[in-house]
């Protein structure tokens, strides 16, 4: 008899998105972070003048910064409202984790 193998989202389209965003935010922020912090560096002189210019690269850090904030505020208030909705059998605090080589239960 051939098992059907099942699958499960685990994480929704909202959720995945704001995941990539913050990749992606996190990810500007440090090509155009290390070469400001760095500047006097020979490579950080080329990073910044391939990037158009030590103004152009500081309006994009700080432009990467404002949308790695929001994001950040979604996730928080995401999680937030999610926790408020979670039945309270379901939260970790009411897990307990079953240890193989110990007769006492250890709570989270």
């Amino acid at each position: 008899m051939a098992e059907t193998e099942r699958t499960y989202r685990r994480f929704n389209r909202s959720q995945r998105l704001q995941h990539w965003v913050m990749t992606v935010s996190f990810t500007v922020l440090a090509i155009t972070g290390l070469p400001q912090r760095y500047a006097l560096a020979d490579w950080a002189e080329w990073m910044i003048a391939a990037m158009g210019g030590i103004e152009t690269v500081r309006i994009i850090h700080r432009a990467s910064a404002v949308i790695f904030i929001l994001v950040s505020l979604s996730v928080v208030l995401y999680l937030n409202s999610v926790k408020s909705r979670t039945p309270s059998a379901l939260r970790l605090e009411g897990i307990r984790v079953l240890s193989s080589n110990t007769t006492n239960n250890a709570r989270i």
